[in-house]
């Protein structure tokens, strides 16, 4: 084998576990799509496996979209273009992730009401780490739905402007927003031009200060 044809083996598995399809299944698809068609014998002389797991695995791809049978004596299969076939299953896995990240935010909200009522004296949640600060900021963001007010000033747990496209999407289905800047953050090279004037011309109340005592964000669900 080539050493061409062994990094491209290697990315063809790597491409594939990512949506989940593994191990031998993988490596099926990775021959079917080198081949014209193959039969389940033909596939276990080239995955060295036994005819009856080659069989299983055919069976196993074609159900994920992967494969289609083809012809009768002997029963062969063909691959699906990977365009078409990975695309299918890279939207799958996205919606997947969209529906955990849906429940781990209602769960969130569980926990903390729970939290609230079994110890209403320690119901404020300390958060340490920046990762852990970045990902609490996108979530409020995420979890406004009529009003976010907040004081922009340095350090930051995110490299500034990062937010702007969430922002815009929420200010696009009438979350508003309005912020007050510190100098130190209208200084950052590039920050006004390529995120707070595209966010006020976009709807958000934009203000400055020299100075700011603290970082702050005020998220409003309700409009009561």
């Amino acid at each position: 084998m080539s050493m061409w044809r062994i990094v491209a083996t290697w990315q063809n598995y790597a491409v594939l576990e990512a949506v989940g399809v593994t191990g031998t299944a993988a490596r099926v698809y990775a021959e079917l799509v080198q081949a014209d068609q193959l039969s389940a014998g033909q596939v276990a002389e080239r995955c060295a496996i036994s005819a009856r797991q080659a069989g299983a695995e055919l069976r196993n791809i074609a159900s994920l979209g992967l494969a289609f049978q083809v012809g009768r004596r002997p029963i062969r299969y063909r691959a699906v273009a990977p365009d078409l076939a990975i695309t299918a299953l890279i939207a799958q896995r996205e919606n997947e992730l969209t529906d955990a990240r849906a429940t781990m935010h209602r769960l969130t909200e569980m926990f903390q009401e729970t939290s609230r009522v079994r110890h209403p004296d320690g119901h404020v949640e300390v958060v340490h780490g920046t990762p852990n600060i970045a990902r609490l900021a996108v979530r409020v963001h995420e979890q406004t739905q009529h009003q976010l007010r907040g004081f922009d000033r340095p350090p930051y747990s995110h490299e500034p402007g990062t937010n702007y496209r969430l922002e815009d999407s929420r200010l696009a289905i009438g979350v508003a927003y309005r912020v007050i800047y510190d100098n130190a953050a209208m200084a950052i090279p590039g920050r006004m031009t390529d995120d707070i004037l595209p966010s006020s011309a976009a709807g958000e109340q934009a203000r400055t200060r020299p100075e700011l005592p603290i970082k702050l964000l005020i998220s409003t669900t309700s409009s009561r």
